[in-house]
């Protein structure tokens, strides 16, 4: 499966990250509670999804789909102020009264964005890729992570708990089966020998007894 990242924006904080793009289903984008080097790091080496992690609703980034992470992560930057981040406009070209109308103070995961920069995901131009996925690592982030941590970290201990019991279980089960398949096959293996042994018993006994005759 090929790797992507995609920048999306996270319609409650109002920011825009780069995220692995196996991360988004529909339109929302799955976000694991870790900390912000841990997490930095399972964004950029595109750790697979887990679906017991908290999701958010996002929006896409026109254009906003790449193969490389570094090459999204600077594009995320641009995103910033273009809601084409292949655009070769940069903010240096643009008027102030563009950047400040464009640019919204509160941001929780990073760069702000205007909603009305957002635009859809179905532009022929993007990547055939999934929908975008869970914010960049920031340092705003760790405020936002540190609200929601008891509650996120007590239902991910408590799915992680439960999914290593049904496995323990389910591989206990697994087990069990395998080892009387095992003793079903040297039964018979034994039996076989018997019957043979029998055989030639019965062989032997017929030959002695038409001897005698």
């Amino acid at each position: 499966m090929t790797k992507t990242w995609t920048i999306v924006i996270f319609t409650d904080e109002d920011c825009v990250e780069v995220v692995p793009s196996s991360w988004i289903l529909n339109d929302k984008c799955y976000w694991p509670t870790l900390t912000p080097d841990k997490l930095k790091a399972a964004v950029k080496n595109h750790d697979a999804l887990d679906t017991s992690w908290p999701s958010y609703p996002i929006r896409l980034i026109r254009n906003g789909t790449f193969y490389d992470y570094s090459t999204a992560e600077k594009k995320c930057k641009r995103a910033e102020y273009s809601s084409d981040v292949n655009s070769d406009r940069s903010k240096q070209n643009e008027t102030e009264s563009d950047i400040n109308k464009r640019k919204i103070i509160k941001k929780t995961f990073g760069f702000s964005f205007d909603e009305d920069n957002l635009s859809s995901s179905d532009d022929n131009n993007k990547l055939p890729t999934k929908l975008p996925t869970p914010p960049r690592l920031t340092n705003d982030t760790s405020t936002f992570i540190s609200k929601r941590k008891p509650k996120q970290k007590s239902q991910a201990t408590n799915n992680d708990r439960i999914r290593n019991e049904k496995f323990e279980r389910n591989l206990s089960i697994e087990n069990y089966f395998k080892e009387i398949i095992q003793q079903q096959n040297l039964f018979k293996a034994s039996m076989w020998q018997y019957t043979d042994s029998l055989h030639e018993l019965t062989t032997s006994v017929n030959r002695l007894s038409y001897c005698y005759e």
